[in-house]
């Protein structure tokens, strides 16, 4: 990758991460923290975990649209930036991918999620890269 490659993948998470950033501003309005509930848990890992996963279901959905959006975002930031380098895409793809892996598996959440965010993360990342290259 040359330089201008390098700078639009750092770009695109770039502008991805800050759209998530945004976009947990508003989950956190639509679903506020109990702080009182999350005091109560004091530390203890197995009690957070499933104070996390039996969240509401909207809220586990919000964070499927954020990653989606910060996931579009990013690939085209990074695009716009190196118009004509096909891997930017995939790079940003594959790191964001690589962060809902994690957030599947590591942070607790109900069993339907990683079930419905990966494929939905790779069926956008293939279906905008096809698309990049149709144009």
């Amino acid at each position: 990758m040359k330089g201008r490659s390098i700078a639009a993948v750092i770009g695109g998470i770039v502008a991805g991460v800050f759209i998530m950033y945004l976009f947990n501003l508003v989950v956190d309005k639509v679903y506020p923290p109990d702080w009182d509930a999350i005091r109560a848990l004091k530390g203890d890992p197995k009690k957070i975990a499933d104070y996390l996963r039996d969240m509401p279901a909207g809220f586990h959905l919000m964070g499927i649209l954020g990653g989606l959006l910060r996931l579009i975002v990013g690939m085209f930031t990074g695009s716009f930036i190196d118009k004509e380098n096909l891997m930017t895409p995939i790079v940003i793809a594959a790191f964001f991918l690589l962060l809902a892996v994690l957030d599947s598996f590591v942070l607790p959440h109900p069993g339907w999620y990683a079930l419905t965010y990966l494929p939905l993360m790779i069926l956008t990342s293939i279906g905008y890269v096809w698309m990049k290259r149709k144009g």
